[in-house]
């Protein structure tokens, strides 16, 4: 058995699944298929011998340890992972910023007065598809679908409750914190609200940023629960723009923003996280079912 980051690793599928998943940090997937075939083979052939999965695994050592002396051998893994990196990584950053810009009402004029929703949705869907490239989303779904069979239920249901949790409660908590303004003063409805915001803010961030994580680390499953993480923290951002543009003292501007502008236009962000997560959730599984064929 050998541990690797927090995986113990004791069986050929899980070590095949892990070497498989570093490789393609480096390689293109039909090279990675054509090493992993190797290490299968000497997997078979180690049990003819009457060798044990751990044995073998031990002989070898962890995977990050067989792909650096493969590196060695091919170091050009060292340039398809540059420029992998720069090709995804520049339209990640671009996307993500202006999203930033967007969501912050830190944007241009032009950008927040024109096609502000349908730019939007460009940017969400250009950012996570950037990001899910630079992962090797596709590929690794495939290596996964081939050798992955273990259940991720828990941390996968844990990753989609938090941020719907802290999304939901975000918009209850400013809605009722609007709707007593008259009864508290506005300098604290303000004070109040910005630090609810903040808040669920984080702990939207805090799950995307765990998601990623486990995204890179464990499994391609987790990466549809971060996409939905995002769209509730662009909708709680969303929230943020529309508390700080109100005037806190018309009460009828204050009526109408409960109604409408505090729940029902953020929610299209978080409801385009949401169908993107789907999208990205079914194409996986096809990714995925397309690799165990194999």
């Amino acid at each position: 058995m050998i541990k690797t980051g927090e995986v113990a690793i004791q069986t050929e599928a899980a070590y095949l699944n892990r070497l498989g998943r570093t490789l393609l940090r480096y390689f293109p997937i039909g090279q990675v298929e054509e090493l992993l075939e190797d290490y299968q083979e000497h997997f078979s052939l180690g049990r003819e011998r009457g060798g044990m999965d751990g044995e073998l695994i031990a002989a070898l050592g962890t995977p990050e340890a067989v792909t650096k002396e493969i590196l060695k051998e091919m170091p050009e893994g060292w340039l398809y992972l540059i420029r992998h990196t720069i090709r995804w990584g520049l339209l990640l950053l671009f996307a993500g910023f202006l999203l930033f810009l967007r969501y912050t009402g830190a944007g241009w004029a032009f950008f927040q007065n024109t096609a502000e929703e349908t730019g939007s949705c460009v940017l969400l869907l250009l950012s996570t598809a950037a990001m899910f490239a630079l992962l090797r989303g596709r590929e690794m779904a495939a290596v996964e679908g081939r050798f992955l069979q273990t259940s991720l239920r828990p941390g996968i249901i844990a990753a989609y409750i938090l941020p719907a949790g802290a999304a939901a409660a975000t918009a209850a908590m400013v809605q009722h914190l609007l709707a007593t303004a008259d009864s508290i003063e506005i300098a604290a409805v303000g004070l109040l609200c910005s630090a609810v915001l903040d808040a669920g803010s984080l702990v939207t961030v805090l799950t995307v940023i765990w998601g990623l994580w486990r995204s890179y680390g464990t499994s391609i499953r987790y990466f549809p629960a971060t996409v939905h993480a995002v769209g509730a923290l662009l909708f709680i951002r969303q929230i943020e723009r529309f508390i700080r543009s109100m005037d806190m003292v018309s009460e009828v501007y204050l009526e109408k923003f409960i109604s409408r502008q505090l729940v029902w236009e953020p929610l299209a962000a978080y409801c385009l996280g949401i169908f993107l997560a789907l999208l990205f959730w079914y194409g996986i599984r096809k990714m995925m079912r397309r690799g165990g064929r194999r």
